[in-house]
């Protein structure tokens, strides 16, 4: 049985894998010649898409997925994450 792709706008793509959401993500080409749509799969395996855009576009949005990817590895972190209270000295 086939899944059906869900329909997203491009930043909804972008804040998935700024969070990590996103286990894989790639570019499709439209029925309209120059034009791209942005397809990816969360940890789940739901498959997302977007409507077509300019391909230049869609290399700028791969790229902040790549980055965003990457970068939320380092930031979310939860099971290593370790709560500590702050503490502020006003120069007291």
């Amino acid at each position: 049985m086939t899944r059906q792709r869900r329909r997203v706008y491009v930043t909804q793509i972008e804040g998935m894998a700024a969070i990590g959401l996103l286990r894989k993500y790639w570019v499709e080409d439209c029925d309209t010649p120059g034009m791209k749509r942005i397809v990816a799969e969360d940890e789940e395996g739901v498959t997302y898409e977007t409507r077509c855009v300019d391909y230049r576009a869609a290399k700028k949005v791969i790229l902040y997925l790549a980055d965003a990817s990457k970068y939320s590895r380092d930031v979310v972190a939860v099971d290593n994450m370790v709560e500590k209270d702050e503490v502020f000295d006003e120069g007291n």
